[in-house]
């Protein structure tokens, strides 16, 4: 490319240079006219018709025409000269075109530079600006214009990651009125009022959430602070079984995930040490890697329990789930069909082993 674009170029030059001058041959009349002419003023001075002062421009006049005939009447010489011109002006065409071009392009030019998409160029741009600046800009654009639902869509979220929560409460409430309620819109709302109410999940946050698995069932922020409200309303169960329900439905590569399997893990270690409060006590005491452990011991011994006591329906539902959330899924298939074995006469207990692994995906 950067080849064929360069022969254009010094092509447009060598293209005029090519094409010869043309008529130069024919002035031979013109010389004799005008010696002819020089003559005649010479007569007319001797014979007295012209003075020498009118005589002398007159003849400078037709020597000047006839030097520029003479000249005219040697083609190969004018021929020559104009030859010469177009070598030279076709060697700098040649050599100055290119070698001033490549030069230009080594220095500002850069081929192996990535391309830089638009969507990464805004992103780096939001990340070097300054966010008190950027925010005061859009609060500015939204007093001109009050009816911008896109500044306060925008704004909501950037007033909760600074902590200004009320601020929030009213940008996602403006961008409902202006842009309409989505499953986002009403969780970033209801997650505001919590942070709002010192982190309790008021009544008015869980009715925002509930509307936001209306209109987005799975909705993975209003799933996981209805999780928090079952919690904080001691019902451990309740909150397990929403944060497994979401799991089971996420997708493979939802950047929530790990947030949501430490969730499910750190409430089945609470519901296991429901009635030991000690051991969960020392359990929460521990370093991270030595918690996962204990976590795991605990498991296992609900495991051996149930090896030596089969007719224990809560416990294996407890250890099937428990292996689901530690992601042993071998054990978890293998804890099932135990059950299923032990309870093979008891369709209650069969209906709810069939539930659970449906919701695990087993």
């Amino acid at each position: 490319m950067f080849a064929s674009l360069l022969a254009a170029a010094v092509l447009t030059v060598l293209w005029p240079l090519s094409r010869a001058r043309r008529g130069q041959g024919h002035a031979e009349p013109n010389v004799a006219f005008y010696r002819q002419q020089v003559a005649e003023i010479d007569r007319d001075v001797a014979l007295g018709r012209l003075q020498e002062a009118d005589a002398d421009l007159a003849k400078a006049e037709a020597g000047r025409r006839l030097l520029a005939a003479q000249r005219a009447a040697r083609p190969e010489e004018a021929a020559a000269s104009s030859t010469r011109r177009r070598r030279i002006g076709a060697l700098a065409a040649l050599t100055v075109v290119p070698v001033v071009s490549l030069s230009l392009y080594a220095m500002v030019g850069h081929p192996d530079m990535p391309d830089q998409p638009a969507a990464t160029r805004q992103r780096a741009a939001l990340d070097t600006m300054d966010v008190s600046a950027m925010v005061a800009q859009v609060e500015a654009q939204l007093a001109v214009h009050p009816d911008d639902g896109k500044g306060y869509d925008v704004l909501a979220p950037i007033y909760m990651r600074m902590d200004r929560f009320q601020d929030a409460l009213s940008a996602y409430g403006n961008a409902m009125r202006l842009l309409g309620e989505t499953a986002v819109r009403l969780s970033g709302y209801g997650e505001a009022q919590v942070y709002a109410a010192q982190g309790v999940v008021t009544e008015e946050a869980r009715k925002s959430f509930d509307a936001a698995l209306q209109k987005q069932p799975y909705e993975p922020r209003a799933m996981m602070y209805l999780s928090l409200a079952a919690e904080q309303d001691g019902n451990l169960a309740k909150a397990l079984d929403l944060v497994a329900d979401l799991l089971a439905h996420a997708p493979g590569d939802a950047d929530w995930l790990d947030e949501a399997r430490a969730r499910a893990k750190d409430l089945q270690a609470k519901l296991d040490g429901a009635g030991k409060a000690p051991a969960a006590v020392a359990i929460s005491a521990l370093p991270p890697d030595q918690q996962n452990a204990a976590i795991h011991a605990m498991v296992d011994g609900l495991a051996q329990r149930l090896a030596a006591n089969a007719h224990d329906a809560p416990g294996w539902l407890r250890l099937i789930r428990a292996y689901s959330v530690l992601q042993e899924t071998d054990k978890a298939q293998q804890a099932l069909k135990s059950a299923r074995a032990a309870f093979a006469q008891d369709q209650d207990v069969l209906q709810q082993l069939d539930a659970l692994a449906r919701e695990l995906g087993l």
